[in-house]
């Protein structure tokens, strides 16, 4: 229930920024990671230019919040974001500090890496690709399969 919850907050977060037409855009008080690392640290309003940049090349990710008990990482108008995203959440909110579960972060976009694919009929294909510790293949496979278009429906 408690890794859930936190997921379903996550997601949350991820779904309210992917619908503004310039979500991986860096603003200021994100909470950015190296790609392929745990590290991040928090972007200031001065270093914007060069962190989109860095963010655009894909070196950086722009991550959202594991809510939980403590910091959530990000500062002033990301954390501010962040938090108006889930502030309807008050249960699930409430189970993770009840439950103690410390607050962390994860990229919020995934790019799987060595993508590969293979049609064995016409309606079998096996796709391989690598992924970072912590991502979920059936994200990857769901997001493909809905932009897909005429191919949508596929997943019957």
């Amino acid at each position: 229930m408690v890794v859930g919850a936190r997921s379903a907050l996550f997601n949350q977060i991820v779904h309210q920024r992917l619908k503004k037409p310039d979500f991986n855009q860096v603003v200021d008080g994100d909470a950015l990671q190296l790609a392929g690392r745990g590290s991040w640290f928090v972007a200031t309003s001065e270093e914007l230019p060069e962190l989109q940049r860095r963010v655009d090349e894909k070196e950086l990710m722009i991550t959202a919040s594991l809510p939980g008990s403590g910091e959530w990482g990000t500062q002033r108008a990301a954390l501010a974001f962040e938090q108006d995203a889930i502030a309807q959440e008050t249960v699930l909110q409430s189970l993770l500090l009840r439950e103690k579960v410390e607050a962390s972060r994860r990229a919020m976009l995934l790019y799987p890496q060595q993508l590969s694919w293979n049609w064995w009929d016409d309606v079998t294909v096996e796709l391989r690709f690598w992924l970072p510790a912590g991502s979920f293949a059936t994200s990857v496979v769901r997001e493909l399969i809905n932009t897909m278009g005429d191919y949508a429906h596929i997943a019957e």
